[in-house]
């Protein structure tokens, strides 16, 4: 499943707020992430201004989308104890790998 419409029939002229609309409602139906559809839409309105830069449209049909798409946010981000960050830290020389003498030299 592509995240972007592959249609070479489709005029650049033509496409309008309500198709990138249904575009967009279509993919989040087909399960695609909220986050990629972000990247979808905010490449779109790279390509469409540079259609427009370039002449090929007057202007961007990206100013008329009703639902753009926005990445969910996470609810609570988990911050570590002075006594977490002090265990981790206490393992942490284990998980690292040793750097050979030879490597380090020559860097």
């Amino acid at each position: 499943m592509l995240p972007f419409p592959v249609n070479p029939n489709l005029e650049l002229q033509k496409l309008d707020g309500t198709a990138i609309d249904r575009f967009y409602a279509e993919r989040r139906e087909m399960g695609l992430a909220p986050l990629t559809l972000h990247h979808v839409h905010s490449l779109l309105g790279q390509i469409l201004e540079s259609a427009v830069k370039a002449k090929k449209l007057v202007r961007s049909p990206k100013a008329d989308i009703q639902t753009k798409p926005r990445p969910k946010r996470r609810d609570k981000i988990e911050v570590l104890d002075e006594a977490e960050l002090a265990a981790l830290l206490d393992h942490l020389p284990t998980l690292l790998l040793p750097v050979p003498e030879c490597a380090a030299a020559k860097s």
